[in-house]
């Protein structure tokens, strides 16, 4: 059984202000029949489903949305705001926009996808039923805040890696510098392994055990889709499977639709930084949606400047938390 409810935004200031006297257990009772009334439309008992909704109508100020409620499979899902930690930088994230459509992870760690075409997220449980196409769709991954390098060297190390030997580090699948440079392809610059590179990398391993079975699989050297901004700095960074791989997805009426006849998809992996936090942005989904970078990067960066609530130090007890747990 599903039950779907949306608090309207008109509904959301007197919610917001009875939170204000939920210290008192007349407010708190208030409050907690305000979701139960919303939710059922008629009178009952407050459970701790409902101080739940109740603290996440609470939160509903800081997001510009109202409140979704879905009931499914006897799971509740919402909209609600999380508490989301990137270092000092604090963000109130509803809860629809992570992987499993609840907040960060018992880490803090936020892995969080949107869906092609209009790059939202899906909607409160939707996850735990969603169609195929609706997974093809995807767009998601991790967030993470680098605070040990600085992030153009996180970037860099992605296509010229500080490799331990000089042979491993001329080995053209890892390095950028020892590629071919193809055609750029939806304004980036691509860079893939031609018959030549791999030659004349065989020819400087030879007879070298490390190296017996090197090349990879043609199929497993990926191309590196790459861009640079005026200062030099590589900002945007797309590892993709290789072109000899059909894409084995195909847009359709806004769809993402799989061809039976090819067995595995082409996949990239997407890289890029939001250097006003100090986030790393590290996504994955389908190759047919490279078109799209752009738009895919602009989103996580509105994204975060819409959720962003300002600097504080909760990151840090966190962190403690975590550290006293692995003691343990």
């Amino acid at each position: 059984m599903r039950h779907s409810t949306t608090v309207e935004a008109a509904a959301l200031p007197r919610a917001i202000d009875m939170a204000a006297a939920a210290r008192t257990g007349r407010g708190r009772w208030l409050l907690v029949l305000a979701s139960a009334v919303v939710l059922s439309g008629c009178l009952q008992p407050p459970t701790k489903r409902d101080a739940k909704l109740a603290r996440d109508l609470a939160h509903m100020q800081y997001a510009q949305e109202p409140l979704i409620i879905n009931d499914a499979d006897g799971y509740t899902y919402t909209n609600a705001p999380q508490e989301t930690w990137l270092g000092p930088h604090r963000f109130m994230i509803p809860a629809n926009y992570f992987t499993d459509q609840a907040g960060p992870d018992f880490q803090g760690g936020v892995t969080m996808e949107v869906e092609w075409p209009d790059l939202k997220p899906l909607p409160p449980g939707r996850r735990r039923v969603m169609s195929m196409p609706e997974f093809f769709a995807l767009v998601g991954g991790g967030i993470n805040y680098v605070d040990r390098l600085p992030w153009q060297e996180s970037m860099e190390n992605g296509v010229s890696p500080p490799l331990s030997t000089s042979l491993r580090r001329r080995d053209p699948v890892r390095n950028l510098a020892y590629r071919t440079r193809g055609q750029d392809v939806h304004g980036l610059q691509r860079w893939y392994v031609s018959d030549r590179d791999k030659q004349l990398f065989r020819d400087i391993v030879k007879g070298q055990e490390y190296f017996q079975y090197w090349p990879p699989r043609p199929e497993d050297i990926e191309d590196w889709y790459l861009r640079w901004d005026a200062q030099g700095q590589l900002v945007t960074r797309i590892k993709c499977t290789p072109l000899i791989q059909p894409d084995g997805l195909v847009l359709q009426d806004g769809r993402v639709v799989d061809v039976p006849e090819v067995r595995r998809s082409a996949l990239c992996r997407h890289s890029f930084a939001i250097p006003k936090y100090k986030a790393l942005v590290s996504l994955g989904y389908a190759r047919v949606l490279l078109g799209e970078w752009q738009r895919i990067e602009q989103t996580y960066r509105q994204n975060l400047d819409r959720y962003y609530v300002g600097e504080g130090e909760g990151w840090k007890k966190k962190r403690e938390e975590r550290g006293g747990e692995q003691k343990r």
